[in-house]
């Protein structure tokens, strides 16, 4: 989940920790379309997670975000609850 994702490594790096994702292997071949993404926050990484779904055809946007709300109070309930060490 797009959220949990986002809360549990804001909590380490803050928010606003701008980032690439490339692709590696195979998927990573001249032409095949796929390119290096950038993010300027854990958030939009997450929105992007959830909106996949929803262009892939398997949830509609509503659920994608009623889930990415509900994993980012899962995650801050696990940071309230237990202490990790950093």
């Amino acid at each position: 989940n797009g959220g949990v994702l986002s809360v549990m490594l804001a909590s380490v790096f803050t928010n606003n920790f701008s980032f690439d994702v490339d692709y590696y292997g195979e998927a990573n071949w001249p032409g095949n379309g796929l390119t290096k993404r950038h993010y300027n926050s854990f958030d939009e990484l997450a929105e992007e997670m959830a909106m996949a779904r929803v262009y892939a055809g398997i949830h509609y946007k509503p659920g994608v975000y009623a889930g990415v709300n509900v994993g980012k109070k899962v995650a801050q309930n696990i940071l309230d609850r237990v202490k990790f060490r950093k």
